[in-house]
């Protein structure tokens, strides 16, 4: 039989993967998203589900250097089959795709995004076996229509709320991204693997906004071990120069405040990153 017209066997083997995990609430930077849209469009060729989903492997190759494959699960509209492109309803159904890198020391981002992009447009994907799913990277990416409707009319689409704590999992990570305009999404970790650690989704979210700016900057460069282009460095020498002037003296901000140094609350859930 065909691979997708296989039957998927979802609400019998959902609870085998059920385990204890972790989710995040997640505040992105404007900037990561500037910076995935010029790596999408003048970088990479490539659409904006593809940069994420490229985002997202690089950065779990980069976490996990020793794997060389990352099962992703999608979130994809039942169009697969002969003249099913004519259906009218919202219907979707899980697809998995294996990205396989080899050796991460020579795999490059730009290598992802071509895989990603190759089995997005030839729909090379595959309904999961029975228990798959629990093994397996889940991402939903779900777009908006910012423009062609009629009377120049838009999506009106919110952000939502989410919490930190404690949760069931079903996959080793499961994540949401929505757009909510042309250039802003809600990037939502569902929950992940309590094996991996409470602090592992803020090494995670730092990881993506890292690949995110080497997929504008340097996506040639190797994924394992991370590039560091000699630009970056000097910026970052700059910023660190500069907010090294800009501190008063101990003493002095001591007498400022009345109470010794002012304790700054710097909130979990925001990740605010400049590429």
């Amino acid at each position: 039989p065909k691979a997708n017209d296989d039957v998927y066997h979802e609400i019998l083997c959902e609870d085998w993967g059920r385990r204890p995990g972790f989710e995040k609430k997640v505040r992105l930077d404007e900037s990561v998203f500037e910076a995935l849209q010029t790596a999408a469009k003048d970088v990479l060729g490539c659409s904006a589900d593809v940069a994420w989903l490229t985002a997202v492997v690089g950065s779990l190759l980069r976490l996990f250097p020793s794997e060389q494959r990352v099962a992703l699960i999608l979130k994809c509209a039942c169009r697969d089959g002969p003249d099913q492109n004519t259906m009218v309803g919202f219907l979707s159904e899980q697809r998995v795709i294996s990205i396989d890198c080899g050796d991460n020391r020579r795999a490059t981002l730009l290598d992802i995004a071509c895989r990603l992009e190759h089995a997005r447009r030839n729909r090379a994907w595959r309904a999961p076996q029975p228990y798959e799913a629990a093994i397996c990277v889940y991402v939903n990416i779900v777009g908006s229509v910012t423009d062609g409707l009629p009377l120049g009319c838009s999506q009106v689409c919110r952000q939502t709320g989410g919490s930190s704590g404690s949760t069931d999992a079903w996959a080793h990570l499961n994540l949401r991204i929505d757009q909510l305009s042309l250039n802003r999404w809600d990037f939502r970790i569902i929950h992940w693997d309590k094996a991996w650690g409470w602090h592992w989704g803020d090494y995670f979210i730092s990881v993506l906004g890292a690949v995110i700016a080497d997929m504008a900057e340097c996506p040639l460069a190797p994924l394992v071990p991370a590039p560091t282009p000699p630009w970056r460095v000097l910026r970052m020498q700059g910023e660190q120069a500069a907010a090294k002037r800009k501190e008063p003296p101990e003493g002095e901000m001591n007498a400022l405040s009345g109470n010794g140094p002012k304790a700054m609350r710097i909130e979990e859930a925001d990740a605010n990153m400049s590429p």
